[in-house]
């Protein structure tokens, strides 16, 4: 019997235990989590680095690529790409990228032990892991007389392993291979219509993450403001300092839309500050819970909007809107979820991402293997709810395209009715 068939049968006589002190049963009832790290991301600008979704970078190694399997397809450093167009881009570079079985086997050893470790839930770390030796014993993460087996396979079938079990959208696996193409530049939304513009759009810091922040006056009158967030990158005083002039340059406006069409997620702390500009100070908006690595212990974070903000305050009483898509994920969902079950705004546009955990990212040896471990799990303190999976359900559902317009609509309709209502005083 191979150590790996010993650690299957003991975990087997465990996967249907429970320990009393983890918060199991939160599992069972779909919670999920906001915080930390939100896994990777697509990169910008066609560099060759990997966008983490705290809007972290980390500079990749000269000639090789990362790449990284997840839910919805592939993500590389120049953005998403499907199953197909992996393939057929880096065809003849993949097939030259193999991992031995001694490797592959030594890999699923290490993955099991930081899944046991760190996955937020213990039971379902350990049917994970279950499933995991239960494949490898069966020849499905590769052929028992094989020697080696492709990069992309073996990372392919632990990935669909893995998240046949925890169905987490922030669990992903990764694999460096070599490649010395230059990178093509992302697929990026194309902007908002500079003809509705009233000021040229400034160049901003890429880590900053605000891709747009003007004024759109209407026709009725009155003046909206418009911010663009392509991710919340960590509450760093750069940061915090370009939210704080984009704040105040929309403090004035009548309305506000906040952009998360294309929002990759972030640091839940920068969150929390964008939304202290429009909500009442020290509002109580999540409870994150994060696992102590190797023990079933939690620790517990209030997330909470601050008692005052060094730029004008939006303020919590006019109308903001919050523009979101299947691509609007992490942190900009709980920026989505908090409005929402604040019942501060409107949200507009499609059903977000659907992914809630933080995560915690692990090399693997030196096979050039890594895994994003989702290790923490929160909750609204007031309805105990998330969006984990199910993601964040707009309260006016229209094509993410026609999000804005749509918007830009029910704020004319808004203010046609406030002119109707006093004119009839």
């Amino acid at each position: 019997m191979t150590s790996m068939s010993i650690v299957l049968c003991c975990l087997l006589s465990l996967v249907c235990c429970s320990n009393a002190s983890t918060r199991a049963s939160d599992a069972q009832s779909g919670r999920a989590a906001s915080g930390g790290m939100f896994g990777i991301s697509r990169a910008v600008h066609g560099s060759p680095l990997l966008l983490l979704r705290d809007g972290g970078a980390h500079q990749l190694s000269q000639g090789n690529v990362t790449a990284c399997k997840e839910s919805t397809g592939w993500l590389l450093p120049e953005g998403e790409l499907s199953e197909e167009e992996f393939g057929r881009k880096y065809g003849s570079a993949l097939e030259k990228c193999t991992v031995s079985k001694e490797t592959a086997e030594t890999a699923a050893d290490q993955m099991r032990v930081l899944i046991d470790e760190n996955y937020v839930y213990a039971t379902t770390a350990r049917a994970m892991n279950v499933e995991l030796l239960a494949a490898w014993e069966a020849g499905r993460l590769m052929d028992r007389d094989s020697l080696s087996v492709s990069c992309k396979d073996f990372v392919t079938d632990v990935f669909e392993v893995y998240f046949g079990v925890c169905h987490d959208r922030h669990f992903s696996v990764c694999f460096q291979f070599p490649f010395s193409e230059p990178f093509s530049t992302p697929r990026l939304r194309k902007p908002v219509d500079v003809s509705m513009q009233t000021e040229k759009k400034a160049e901003k810091p890429v880590e900053t993450c605000i891709r747009n922040v003007t004024t759109l006056p209407r026709p009725g009158g009155g003046v909206v403001g418009f911010l663009d967030i392509a991710c919340f990158p960590g509450k760093q005083p750069e940061v915090t300092s370009a939210v704080d002039a984009a704040m105040s340059r929309v403090a004035d406006t009548d309305a506000l839309i906040f952009d998360l069409r294309n929002n990759m997620g972030g640091s839940p702390e920068l969150v929390h500050y964008y939304l202290s500009y429009v909500m009442p100070p020290n509002t109580h908006v999540i409870d994150t819970y994060y696992r102590t690595a190797g023990k079933y212990v939690y620790t517990l974070t209030q997330g909470v909007t601050e008692e005052t903000v060094p730029g004008k305050s939006f303020g919590p009483s006019k109308p903001i809107y919050v523009l979101c898509s299947n691509k609007t994920a992490s942190g900009g969902e709980e920026f989505s979820f908090d409005v929402q079950l604040q019942k501060r705004g409107t949200v507009v546009g499609d059903t977000t991402w659907g992914g809630a955990h933080p995560v915690s990212p692990f090399s693997i040896g030196s096979s050039g293997l890594s895994i994003f471990v989702p290790s923490g799990t929160s909750e609204d303190p007031l309805s105990k709810d998330n969006w984990e999976i199910k993601g964040v359900s707009p309260d006016v559902h229209v094509h993410p395209d026609r999000a804005l317009d749509r918007a830009l609509e029910m704020i004319d309709d808004h203010a046609k009715l406030k002119v109707d209502s006093l004119a009839f005083v």
